[in-house]
C-alpha cells in the first residue's frame, strides 16, 4: 500500500498556527522575567517540534524500521532539548523560572503535536 506524500496544509496548519500565536500572546502578557522564560520554553518546544516533526513526517509511509528510528530519535532529541532548557532556567534564575518555562513549553508543545497528529491522520487516509 502506498501512502500519499503531500504537504499538510489548510485547516490543520491554520489551527496549529493559531494555537501557537495564542500561546505566544499569553507568554508576552506575563511580563518581564516570567515572560522571558516562558518564551524560551515556547521556542524550545516549537523549534524542536517543527524540526523533529519534519524528520518524522519525511519517514512516514516508508519502511517500518526507518519510521520507528526517526520517531525515536526525534522524541529523544526533543526531551533532551526540554531538559537542557529546564536545567538552564533553573541554574540561571532558580525555581522562579521553572514554572514560566514549563508553561511556555506546554504552549509550544501542544500546537506542534496537534499539527503532527492531524497530519499523520490525513496522510494515512483519514480525514
Amino acid at each position: 500500500m502506498s501512502l500519499r506524500r503531500e504537504p499538510i496544509a489548510g485547516p490543520a496548519a491554520l489551527a496549529a498556527g493559531a494555537m501557537g500565536l495564542v500561546g505566544l500572546g499569553v507568554i508576552l502578557a506575563l511580563g518581564d522575567s516570567a515572560g522571558g522564560w516562558a518564551f524560551v520554553g515556547w521556542a524550545v518546544a516549537a523549534v524542536s517540534g517543527l524540526v523533529g516533526g519534519g524528520c518524522v513526517a519525511r519517514g512516514h509511509g516508508g519502511p517500518g524500521r526507518d519510521f520507528l528510528l526517526r520517531f525515536s530519535a526525534s522524541m529523544l532529541a526533543r526531551f533532551i532539548a526540554y531538559g537542557v532548557g529546564l536545567a538552564g532556567a533553573f541554574r540561571m534564575r532558580g525555581s522562579e523560572a521553572v514554572m514560566p518555562y514549563l508553561l511556555g513549553l506546554v504552549l509550544g508543545y501542544v500546537p506542534a503535536q496537534a499539527y503532527e497528529m492531524i497530519g499523520f491522520v490525513r496522510r494515512s487516509g483519514g480525514r
